[in-house]
């Protein structure tokens, strides 16, 4: 139960820090700073948040600490692997 409890305090302040606000990864930091300091030990959580601009045809995306997603560009059928470069929110480091 406790993990279940923690993942939706995560979910709520992701989304409470990206409402409305076009800086991806500062929104996500904010969020990252807000459940590191609810984590218990041994408790994080990893996440991949993007928006895409359908327009401009540009993802703005931050993966933190999940597993990299593919993006298939069409046309091409190329597939791009989506890396990660930081850790994910709660994890000590």
């Amino acid at each position: 139960m406790p993990a279940a409890l923690f993942m939706a305090l995560s979910r709520t302040l992701v989304r409470a820090n990206v409402t409305g606000n076009p800086g991806t990864a500062k929104a996500i930091q904010r969020a990252s700073n807000l459940i590191s300091q609810d984590a218990r030990s041994g408790m994080f959580v990893t996440l991949f948040y993007g928006v895409l601009d359908s327009k401009r045809k540009r993802l703005n995306y931050v993966n933190a600490g999940h597993n990299p997603p593919l993006l298939l560009k069409s046309g091409s059928g190329e597939l791009i692997l989506l890396e990660a470069k930081g850790i994910g929110p709660g994890c000590p480091g």
